[in-house]
């Protein structure tokens, strides 16, 4: 069932993991003047929602599996995994005693992982082997909760909060080889929470500080050494998920941070191959997961505001700005995937957009079809609506940072005349960045943060205004102080 990889590098099939994946059941259509469905209410009014938080989601080729902290889902006895088939949950056998937080297809069956220790009543530590019959052990397990699941070369790589897997020392990361467990050697000194390949590596990432790659809260390894591409993170990362938005895709993490390579974060950073960027202004709370979605991305977690506007528990990215779902979740989102024209959003929340939704919820927004922005494509792909359009990254900057405005300029050729300045809260201007024609296109003008008297400008809100032939644009820029590390 499993193939030895320890001594050979097999080409893997990607696999995101963690608390958000991609999955796919079929429902139902939206209750009438929402965007979200009604038919997850609580099972004891007869709804087919769950009575426990959802913890991880899985797609199984057109089915939806769900592992959480619930017994019960849709009227049945369901022990914190079941699967559902578009209008009806099933069990998976007698499932797991305790929590399932992780959830991967691989080896032709379904990995189970988490805080348990019996899964269809067989022993099984924390990680158990579903072959779409019965459960199976592998091997001793390890001996703490494990946070997440990958597969990479061949191998079933699981983090989290141990310290032993099959009875040796793999502090929080171990692998599998379908025969035993064995430490990788990531020489983590904390817990890992994220697990996704990206490009010919695997990305780590979690509450860590020192790894023998020499990454902080995010490391790489490439199947025999640990190195630390992405730069440090100052806050612990809860999620990885890969955004396709071209050659390579971007790799977003999600978590409780502000500064992520050196860059201004807040909560939510992208990848795009060399460097971290904000994606918008990020959420003013811990951010679980996300999710990519017609290709869009959405994140899930425990905040309420996404760039200063209400967005209750999940988000979307514009290109332009986060938008909240809706009225969102009343609690907090710790899984979201992607099916067909709805995204489901799962964890510990008994409504969604208003109405009753006991865990797990699904949204059947409109999503606009074109692609949006990623973290390093600036205006390039905006609507050619006629208007000039205004970017500014990072934002909000902190410190000395450098501002780069990003314009677009509309028409079908030749120069146009460009102002771009930046005014106070008071409508004064403090700084002339641009004043000159430019080529129709996109551009990108880095501000260095001073004023026109060359005075480095104080923390603070201020706008920069756009005008070209004519027309006018503006975006808030948010000027930080330096930045606060955490530990």
């Amino acid at each position: 069932m499993y193939a030895n990889a320890r001594s050979r590098v097999i080409r893997f099939t990607a696999a995101l993991v963690v608390l958000c994946i991609q999955l796919s059941p079929t429902v139902s259509g939206a209750e009438a003047g929402s965007d979200w469905w009604g038919g997850f209410a609580p099972p004891s009014s007869g709804g087919q929602g769950l009575d426990g938080p959802v913890r991880a989601l899985l797609d199984t080729g057109g089915i939806l599996i769900a592992g959480g902290e619930f017994t019960n889902a849709g009227g049945i006895s369901a022990n914190h995994v079941a699967e559902w088939n578009g209008s009806s949950w099933e069990p998976f056998g007698s499932g797991t005693d305790g929590t399932v937080t992780s959830l991967l297809s691989f080896g032709g069956g379904v990995v189970a992982a988490g805080e348990f220790s019996l899964a269809g009543g067989v022993g099984a530590s924390n990680v158990a082997f579903w072959d779409g019959a019965a459960w199976s052990a592998l091997g001793g397990g390890v001996n703490g909760v494990v946070e997440a699941l990958a597969s990479f070369q061949g191998l079933l790589i699981a983090g989290g909060r141990f310290t032993e897997a099959g009875g040796v020392s793999a502090p929080y990361l171990a692998a599998w080889d379908g025969a035993e467990w064995f430490d990788l050697g990531a020489g983590l000194n904390g817990w890992v929470f994220a697990l996704s390949t990206y490009g010919d590596a695997l990305a780590v990432g979690g509450w860590f500080t020192s790894s023998n790659g020499g990454g902080i809260r995010i490391t790489s390894w490439d199947g025999s050494t640990w190195s630390a591409p992405f730069g440090p993170v100052n806050g612990p990362i809860w999620g990885l998920t890969r955004w396709p938005l071209g050659s390579p895709d971007a790799l977003v993490s999600t978590g409780f941070f502000e500064i992520s390579g050196g860059a201004a974060t807040n909560s939510i950073a992208a990848w795009n191959g060399s460097d971290w960027y904000p994606v918008g202004g990020g959420m003013n709370g811990l951010a679980n997961c996300a999710a990519s979605h017609f290709g869009r991305l959405f994140a899930g977690g425990s905040f309420d505001l996404a760039d200063g506007l209400p967005a209750a528990g999940v988000a979307l990215w514009t290109g332009d700005g986060w938008e909240g779902l809706g009225t969102g979740i009343d609690g907090h989102v710790r899984a979201l995937t992607s099916h067909q024209s709805s995204l489901y959003v799962g964890g510990d929340f008994t409504e969604a957009g208003g109405m009753p939704s006991s865990y797990i919820a699904r949204w059947d927004g409109q999503v606009p079809s074109d692609v949006p922005d990623g973290p390093d494509r600036g205006p390039d792909r905006w609507a050619e609506d006629g208007s000039p359009r205004l970017l500014a990254v990072p934002n909000p900057v902190r410190g000395g940072e450098s501002v780069e405005f990003r314009l677009q300029l509309p028409g079908d050729g030749g120069e146009r005349h460009v102002r771009l300045a930046v005014f106070d809260v008071h409508g004064r201007q403090v700084a002339a960045v641009l004043d000159r024609p430019m080529s129709v296109g996109t551009h990108r003008i880095r501000w260095d943060g001073s004023s026109d008297d060359g005075a480095v400008l104080p923390s603070g809100s201020y706008f920069a205004r756009l005008e070209v032939a004519g027309q006018v644009t503006t975006t808030k820029v948010e000027r930080l102080g330096a930045p606060v590390q955490k530990r």
